[in-house]
């Protein structure tokens, strides 16, 4: 594994002047690094072919909303349509360059917010169609919610029910107080400590592979799931079927 920073050597956050001054040709090599690790066998690449195609996702998705349909007029509208511009492109983009960087816990955490914000954004043009700009959709459904106990869980349900597994173990092993278990079980099982609680930038090893297959069933799970509620949306909202 290449440090960026040794974990000894890391005191505060406020001593930037401690970073190599090589940092980003550090970074840079890291990267070239990963990606040469995660071609060269099958789940690395498994992954990456993943990664990269929910990137398409979210291209293909905003090139429709700027040639398809008049967006200038609609995008003050539709939730949906924000969450093709605000979220998922960026979020997508960023997986990419985490996955590349070996900072794999927030793959996952950006993987949670992804499903989260789609279940938000899709129900709120759904229950909410007579409203006309998304953002007084959006706080209607969130006003809706704390009305009638609506937690989160039930909204993905509603939304996608083969999302609420995913969500749960993204929440569980990813981004909670729990997710820590992980790595003590990692520790104890492999007797080495995990890169990427270490330090970011950090290079691969196959001790990451587990966890590297992990994240690329649930972009593949998740990419399901955004297709599916896309064309659903689309119908519910330019079709009277």
């Amino acid at each position: 594994m290449i440090y960026v920073v040794a974990p000894s050597e890391i005191t505060s956050v406020r001593q930037v002047d401690k970073l190599p001054p090589n940092f980003i040709k550090i970074t840079e090599s890291i990267l070239e690094e990963n990606e040469t690790f995660c071609k060269s066998n099958k789940i690395g690449h498994e992954t990456w072919v993943e990664i990269v195609e929910l990137m398409n996702d979210a291209i293909d998705n905003v090139l429709w909303e700027t040639k398809e349909i008049d967006w200038r007029k609609l995008f003050s509208k539709y939730a949906m349509l924000n969450y093709f511009f605000s979220i998922l492109m960026p979020v997508s983009y960023g997986i990419y360059f985490d996955y590349l960087g070996g900072n794999l816990p927030v793959c996952f955490a950006q993987l949670r917010t992804l499903l989260e914000q789609l279940a938000k954004c899709f129900m709120s043009d759904v229950r909410h169609p007579d409203l006309p700009f998304f953002q007084q959709r959006i706080m209607a459904l969130e006003n809706e919610m704390e009305r009638e106990h609506l937690s989160l869980t039930k909204l993905i349900e509603m939304v996608a029910p083969e999302g609420v597994p995913m969500w749960r173990s993204l929440s569980r092993d990813w981004v909670h107080f729990k997710s820590f278990d992980r790595i003590v079980a990692i520790i104890s099982e492999r007797q080495d400590v995990p890169g990427w609680s270490l330090t970011v930038p950090i290079g691969y090893s196959d001790t990451e592979l587990p966890e590297i297959d992990e994240l690329a069933k649930h972009v593949s799970g998740f990419r399901q799931i955004l297709a599916k509620n896309v064309e659903e949306w689309k119908r519910k909202a330019f079709t009277n079927s």
